[in-house]
């Protein structure tokens, strides 16, 4: 679960987003003066999101009001990661 924060006319609004956790974690990745670092990669939302959006075809309404467009991508992630938890 992450907070989430978006800018809307009316101001900020923020909100918990279960995202699905990180889609391609990199764990124990040793740098060269030795230290562990830890990747967490991209949402597995965000992943869903954008695999949504590769699916949109270009000139089409949709595409053509790139806030609708984003809602669009994120609702059909949104719906797979409440699927995932059935």
């Amino acid at each position: 679960m992450r907070r989430w924060t978006s800018s809307t006319a009316e101001g900020d609004v923020t909100k918990d987003i279960d995202d699905g956790g990180p889609a391609f974690p990199l764990e124990g990745q040793y740098l060269e003066d030795g230290e562990v670092v830890y990747m967490p990669g991209m949402s597995l939302r965000d992943w869903f999101a954008g695999m949504a959006l590769a699916q949109v075809k270009p000139g089409t309404t949709v595409m053509s009001d790139m806030e609708r467009t984003a809602d669009l991508c994120y609702g059909i992630a949104d719906a797979m990661l409440a699927r995932r938890r059935r």
